[in-house]
């Protein structure tokens, strides 16, 4: 597992080179800031280290109290004595101090400041009060902006005994050294120095000496660590080249759908094709010439009813009227000599398309798409055929009927002897 580091100065790396084999150990940041951005725990912290964490900014304390729930996170300053403190915040950055001439820089500087006052403990306080018995602290972090030599003071060395101990080395923003002030106090605990990375002293209690090896070089490739900022950029990156690979697939979902859309078209464009070359060879075919006045006949007939039905509209009279003439065209020998012949006309059509086998393809293709009046041509057909031996029926029944008995009885004989004929032959 890559070890990714969120420390400032890379001060976690070589923490971690040095105590890994400790996992899991414990901590203890004084200063601790941000739970995240420049924390020199939080990687330690994901790897199932515990510690406490304190932090008088109530800001970052709110949230070191939501993002560490497993740390014992303590809202106060570090002095060299319990009881209140009077601390300067500069929002929104780690400069807040207990040191006034130290503020007062930062004021000069063009910074703001405000002064709160909060809770104060001394080091061998906060350890006696929260360290669990018999734990042991494998490091101790200071950061305190100039307050460095109160807060060492403030501890039993001999009896609190961190493994490590880092201590910010240079006065706030700068990179002047400030160490000779407290750092007599640790070699005297019996501590060495073992490391410098330009910010921090590194310190190791003589009792555990045989670790001074792992800080001879500063944090380098076998380390085989990332920077959390390339890590985040390699994580955006991998969601970005996810949600390139999903769009990727519903393009080429939507190419196919397009694709097989184009298909449906051109077969659509076929149809259409072969439909209006169907309808030109229909249109000019000699079936439809000669029907061409029967439809005009059809038509006009049509537009006649329409013209007295639209002008009758809202008159009773005029509406009662109009229905007798249009019931009276209906019943003209006229009419009915048209409608004859209409029928011999259709029937000769529909013949002519059975005979014909190129024009009842054609009609076959149409209607098998337009179901509905293929059904209407069928029972058209019938009904014509059924009338038209109806009518020859009855026209041959008086005509019969014109006859003497003698001539009608000779017609019966003969009618009789030709289907008797035809039973036989057939």
């Amino acid at each position: 597992m890559t070890f990714i580091s969120y420390a400032q100065n890379y001060e976690d790396v070589i923490l971690w080179r040095a105590l890994k084999h400790l996992t899991p150990g414990f901590y203890i940041d004084i200063g601790a800031a941000w739970p995240d951005e420049h924390s020199v725990t939080k990687a330690f912290y994901e790897r199932g280290w515990r510690g406490i964490n304190i932090e008088p900014n109530p800001e970052f304390f709110a949230h070191l109290v939501s993002e560490r729930p497993q740390d014992t996170n303590l809202e106060l300053a570090v002095s060299n004595q319990d009881g209140e403190a009077e601390i300067n915040l500069i929002k929104d950055t780690g400069l807040s101090t207990l040191s006034k001439d130290i503020a007062e820089h930062h004021v000069d500087e063009g910074w703001s400041c405000t002064q709160i006052i909060v809770q104060a403990k001394t080091l061998s306080s906060v350890w006696r009060t929260y360290v669990p018995q018999g734990q042991e602290v494998h490091f101790l972090k200071l950061d305190v902006e100039g307050f460095e030599k109160t807060v060492i003071e403030s501890n039993d060395w001999l009896e609190n005994r961190p493994w490590v101990v880092i201590v910010e080395s240079t006065l706030p923003s700068s990179q002047i050294e400030n160490y000779q002030t407290w750092q007599s106090y640790l070699l005297k605990a019996n501590y060495t120095f073992v490391y410098a990375d330009g910010l921090n002293r590194f310190y190791l209690a003589n009792e555990h000496s045989s670790l001074a090896s792992y800080f001879a070089y500063p944090p380098n490739i076998f380390d085989g660590f990332k920077l959390v900022d390339q890590h985040k950029a390699e994580v955006q990156l991998h969601e970005i080249q996810a949600l390139n690979h999903q769009l990727e697939g519903k393009i080429t979902a939507i190419q196919q759908n397009s694709f097989s859309l184009k298909k449906d078209n051109d077969r659509l464009r076929e149809e259409i094709d072969q439909l209006k070359i169907a309808l030109h060879i229909l249109n000019n075919s000699r079936s439809m010439r000669l029907t061409a006045p029967l439809r005009s006949a059809g038509n006009f007939t049509r537009k006649i009813k329409l013209s007295f039905r639209a002008y009758a509209v809202g008159n009773h009279k005029l509406k009662f009227i109009s229905g007798q003439i249009i019931g009276s065209l209906r019943n003209t020998d006229l009419v009915i000599a048209v409608k004859k012949k209409v029928s011999k006309v259709f029937v000769s059509f529909v013949l002519l398309l059975k005979r014909n086998q190129s024009i009842n393809k054609i009609a076959k293709y149409l209607l098998c798409r337009m179901p509905g009046l293929d059904s209407r041509i069928r029972r058209t057909y019938s009904s014509v055929i059924y009338s038209l031996s109806f009518q020859d029926k009855k026209t041959k029944a008086t005509e019969v009927s014109d006859l003497s008995s003698t001539a009608r009885q000779v017609h019966t004989q003969l009618r009789q002897a030709i289907d008797k004929y035809h039973r036989d032959k057939y």
